[in-house]
């Protein structure tokens, strides 16, 4: 008999609360070189990424201190906000089981171009 190991997921730390969770635990937002700000559901998108647990706390304190905004280094479109908002909604309407990952269609992308600090 072999025994076969299992793939690991790499680590990623929320932006938030600063815990570290396998990466497909947490929504990541990125941002492209334009300034195209995206919900990255399916976690490929080029670009800054910065992460965030799926849990309204996180979300409400990143928004509060204005945290995703210094990691991705852009402006934060309100309608980027909406969706993860929404996505998080969605994860904890699910059972405890469900990760961000499993959340799709999600992937919005706003145009925050000359919104550079």
């Amino acid at each position: 008999m072999s025994t076969r190991r299992q793939k690991r997921q790499p680590l990623r730390t929320c932006i938030a609360c600063r815990e570290k969770r396998e990466q497909r635990e947490l929504l990541r937002v990125t941002a492209s070189k334009d300034g195209d700000v995206a919900l990255d559901s399916e976690q490929k998108l080029p670009g800054r990424g910065a992460y965030l647990c799926c849990r309204h706390e996180c979300v409400a304190k990143a928004r509060k201190r204005d945290l995703l905004r210094r990691a991705l280094k852009c402006s934060i479109p309100e309608e980027i906000w909406k969706d993860i908002e929404s996505a998080v909604a969605d994860v904890s309407s699910l059972d405890g089981e469900s990760t961000c990952s499993d959340v799709s269609g999600r992937d919005s992308v706003a145009n925050a171009g000359s919104n550079r600090p």
